[in-house]
């Protein structure tokens, strides 16, 4: 059984309420977002000393806007669908140091209004579109893809992204030709692909993608998450700042 809740450096994140529960492909996912924004306010025109905001799709327990929340200069908008896990992810917003920049609305981003426009969007998709179902439903809707398609989730970054906005998805690696494709039938190309082991005998099983609306040639990389026993250097540098044992 997963832990109620899991402990960071600098917030907790409960997670009871919650289908999906904290796992090391989301949170490695989040280090990596984070360190990205850091680096473009610190050296990125328009974004140096600039507040902006950013959309979460499918918060779930709301661990993304969190990590992102330690470093992001400016408000976070978290999208999540299902009752119980948009109350989770307040919760934990609320608890946190970074609660008067985090905003939970609880409803369907294919028909949600905000009023804004978002610089970043993220999000940790539902995964697997047309694969076997579990008899828990919570968990189907978190997992599964039938609520919400790629189609329809490129459509809804389209709605919600400024014209110069990135967006960035997690994605399951055997399915990143479909997941390119989608994008660029919508007008999004990437400009960095990630490909993720868990250690360097595995497989590839997941690929972090970041969008922009421009055509270029993409920097590819490869990420380890474990090295033997231990963490790979590399996950270490951009989980620091979040796990208590690193």
């Amino acid at each position: 059984m997963s832990n109620s809740y899991f402990r960071f450096k600098s917030f907790t994140v409960h997670q009871d309420r919650c289908a999906m529960k904290v796992c090391t492909d989301a949170c490695l996912f989040g280090a990596w977002m984070a360190a990205k924004v850091m680096d473009w306010q610190k050296n990125l025109p328009g974004w140096i000393g600039h507040e902006k905001n950013m959309l979460d799709i499918g918060a779930g327990t709301g661990l993304l806007s969190l990590m992102m929340a330690q470093v992001f200069k400016g408000r976070i908008d978290a999208v999540e669908i299902d009752e119980a896990a948009a109350f989770q992810a307040s919760d934990n917003f609320e608890s946190s140091p970074w609660h008067a920049n985090l905003q939970v609305l609880q409803g369907d981003i294919r028909v949600m209004h905000t009023g804004k426009k978002y610089e970043l969007v993220l999000c940790n998709p539902p995964f697997y579109e047309n694969d076997l179902k579990s008899p828990d439903q919570q968990r189907n809707l978190a997992l599964h893809s039938n609520s919400l398609s790629l189609d329809e989730l490129f459509a809804s970054i389209e709605r919600f992204m400024t014209a110069d906005g990135k967006c960035t998805l997690l994605f399951p690696w055997n399915r990143k030709d479909i997941l390119l494709e989608k994008a660029a039938n919508a007008g999004f190309y990437p400009e960095e692909i990630v490909e993720v082991k868990q250690s360097d005998t595995h497989n590839y099983f997941r690929v972090m993608v970041f969008f922009g609306r421009k055509e270029v040639l993409p920097g590819m990389k490869e990420m380890i998450i474990r090295n033997g026993n231990d963490y790979s250097e590399e996950f270490k540098e951009l989980l620091k700042p979040y796990y208590l044992q690193l």
